[in-house]
């Protein structure tokens, strides 16, 4: 499985996204309790004036998509716009399974 970490500044602006693979297997009928690590946040370049402090500031929004799901049988399953290179990401270790 392939998700991200995605944390918005606001609903339109993007701030950072992560992106994980893990590979436990989730038997049908069952759930599992995925976690990942960061070593640190990554914080793009900004500059701040001191007229920006004094504004308020919307509340960071944070959530998690699931990109690219595989399963035992080798197949995938999309569900958001950067699946593509996420699900071809998974097919050496499907690879590396069956050998």
């Amino acid at each position: 499985m392939v998700w991200y970490f995605v944390l918005h500044k606001s609903a339109d602006e993007e701030y950072f996204r992560v992106r994980f693979v893990n590979t436990t297997i989730i038997e049908a009928g069952k759930t599992r309790t995925l976690t990942g690590e960061m070593d640190r946040i990554p914080r793009p370049p900004q500059t701040v004036s001191v007229d920006e402090l004094s504004k308020p500031r919307p509340q960071a929004q944070e959530r998690i998509v699931i990109s690219c799901v595989m399963f035992d049988d080798g197949s995938f399953s999309s569900l958001n716009e950067f699946t593509k290179e996420d699900c071809e990401s998974l097919k050496p270790i499907q690879n590396s399974k069956t050998k």
